[in-house]
């Protein structure tokens, strides 16, 4: 099964429960001994990791075994590029009833790009207003933004992610708090995510 973790708990002396998001849905997993670093489980239980994993059938699902396939360890290094990965899981995470595996496949071609992206500005912005539509509560006759700002949500709506809008932190805001009025997300995490 495929996921990308979003969320480690430490579990008892030294164990994890991990969280994922994946095609199907949120899972959470067993990780045993995962703090004791001898047993390389790190891979599995380091936040934003694009794993394949294997698990018991049980009631707390334990992981049998895992590949890491990308650890995204250049957006990792980038403090900006990895508080804008977590919004991006955060808001995923929240839409997880509504087109699970399309939700989880934009998500990780979000994080692809945002990691090789000279303005993660933008994949952020593309990333957000791309995702008001999952929410229901996207249109383009909406008149509540300014014109200069309506122009960069539709040009954000109908481009691919590597498009390079020329975006301002005011803009990213505009749009978490359009989320926040519609009662859209729980955005308090990801607005304190937002950096210049």
């Amino acid at each position: 099964m495929l996921g990308i973790v979003y969320k480690t708990i430490d579990y008892k002396e030294k164990s994890k429960l991990v969280y994922l998001l994946t095609p199907q849905g949120l899972d959470s997993i067993l990780a045993r001994g995962a703090k004791d670093y001898k047993n390389g489980l790190f891979g599995f239980t380091s936040l934003l990791s694009f794993v394949d994993y294997e698990k018991t059938n049980s009631k707390l699902p334990v992981l049998i075994e895992f590949e890491t396939i990308n650890n995204f360890t250049k957006l990792k290094e980038d403090i900006v590029k990895f508080n804008y990965a977590l919004s991006m899981l955060e808001i995923a995470r929240q839409s997880t009833d509504l087109r699970t595996e399309r939700i989880f496949n934009f998500t990780k071609m979000a994080l692809e790009e945002l990691e090789k992206s000279t303005n993660p500005k933008s994949v952020l912005f593309i990333y957000l207003v791309k995702m008001l539509k999952v929410f229901g509560i996207y249109s383009q006759s909406e008149n509540k933004f300014k014109s200069e700002l309506k122009n960069k949500i539709i040009v954000a709506y109908n481009s691919v992610l590597s498009t390079n809008i020329e975006i301002t932190k005011d803009d990213i805001m505009a749009v978490i708090d359009y989320y926040d009025e519609l009662g859209a997300l729980y955005i308090y995490n990801i607005k304190h995510a937002i950096v210049r």
